[in-house]
């Protein structure tokens, strides 16, 4: 007769709370990872907090969230695609996490008022892989969560998805010049994002699911962020959370040369029409290239598309506030693309162009940056000469 286990209370906590936890740890849960046991996530009862961890091996996010009753301190795992399903059917305001038996034994039931579901623990913590470790060598600074978010964001448009070039496909946290810089390129576009914070550290590549880990956690209270720059690693630790990731390795790009910083036409322009007469110029465009030519003239810009296959063509003039202009120039884009880059910004956006074979830089403007250059790698629409 198999002896009977006694259960333990071991935590009762706010489902809303647990529910916003899981959504930021999703960022890096994946649904078939190699090792088999990444599919499980840690949680740890201590006095007041129930402490989750997640890992993808590179990045790992901790998230504290307070409990609302503690009989019994203690730590666990638990399959996490199937403890967030739970969830999502959960309308009560708190659950109940009963665990029980010994180490590669245990039974985690997870109750609320009219049911329970129990489980069985795969993986005993002991045989979780370690997290990334944090570390703080070369520096400690902080920066405030809305810019550094913001930045992140804005970046991680434009970063590379070739896996040829694994630099690309992260962020780069540039600690040269005046000022930190987030920046992304897929070497088509580039984006710049300064911040208004001045520290000198060795700069660094992250990988880009850091934007959609901020992004997720929205609840937070916290206004600054503290950045602590390792050898191998960066963490990032604001209010309840702390995430820690793996530098990644590579050279990027010099990409300060290709920004010109010899204007011939310098042009503000109200975003919102721009965005609008880049639709239906996209629309009107050749379906594989999307090609679209700027012309530059005093106080207007007029954007034409021409599609060969169908004898399609369309002209649209729109007013500009021109600040200074040496030329005029006639320069094409990848309508799809740049459509995709200025979207998501209000206002007017500047419009700097060097010449019809250069890089055009764009100037939206944004809500907590110090400023934002959107770099544009033009198309050919003929010989130069």
């Amino acid at each position: 007769m198999q002896a009977t286990l006694e259960k333990t209370i071991v935590a009762r906590v706010a489902t809303k709370d647990l529910r916003n936890a899981l959504k930021v740890i999703s960022k890096v849960m994946s649904r078939s990872p190699i090792v088999p046991m990444l599919e499980s996530i840690i949680v740890e009862v201590r006095d007041d907090s129930l402490l989750i961890s997640g890992s993808d091996l590179i990045t790992a996010v901790l998230i504290k969230v307070p409990l609302k009753q503690v009989m019994q301190p203690g730590i666990f795992t638990i399959e996490f695609a199937r403890l967030n399903s739970i969830i999502k059917y959960i309308s009560d305001e708190h659950i109940q996490f009963e665990v029980s038996g010994e180490e590669k034994l245990k039974k985690i039931c997870i109750s609320w008022t009219d049911a329970s579901i129990t489980l069985r623990e795969d993986y005993t913590y002991l045989e979780m892989p370690r997290l990334p470790a944090a570390g703080d060598e070369n520096g400690i600074f902080q920066m405030g969560l809305h810019q550094l978010r913001e930045g992140l964001k804005l970046c991680k448009k434009s970063t590379s998805s070739d896996n040829l070039r694994p630099a690309m496909t992260g962020i780069y946290i540039d600690s040269y010049g005046e000022h930190v810089k987030i920046v992304s390129t897929d070497g088509h576009r580039l984006t710049r994002y300064e911040t208004d914070i001045q520290f000198n550290f060795p700069s660094f590549i992250v990988n880009k699911v850091l934007s959609d880990i901020f992004e997720a956690n929205r609840t937070t209270r916290s206004e600054n962020v503290e950045i602590q720059v390792g050898k191998a690693t960066a963490s990032f630790i604001f209010d309840n959370c702390t995430v820690v990731t793996k530098k990644m390795d590579g050279r990027y790009p010099d990409y300060e040369n290709a920004i010109s910083q010899d204007v011939k036409v310098h042009v503000n322009a109200p975003l919102n029409l721009l965005l609008n007469r880049l639709e239906l110029a996209r629309l009107m465009s050749n379906e594989v290239t999307h090609q679209v030519e700027f012309e530059f003239s005093k106080d207007a810009l007029k954007i034409a598309t021409q599609d060969f296959d169908y004898d399609i063509q369309t002209s649209q003039v729109m007013a500009v506030q021109t600040i200074s202009q040496d030329t005029d120039i006639i320069i094409g884009f990848n309508a799809k693309l740049l459509k995709h880059s200025l979207s998501g910004y209000s206002g007017d956006v500047e419009i700097k162009v060097t010449a019809s074979n250069r890089c055009a830089l764009f100037h939206p403007k944004t809500k907590y940056g110090k400023s934002l250059t959107i770099l544009l790698m033009p198309v050919l629409l003929k010989t130069y000469d």
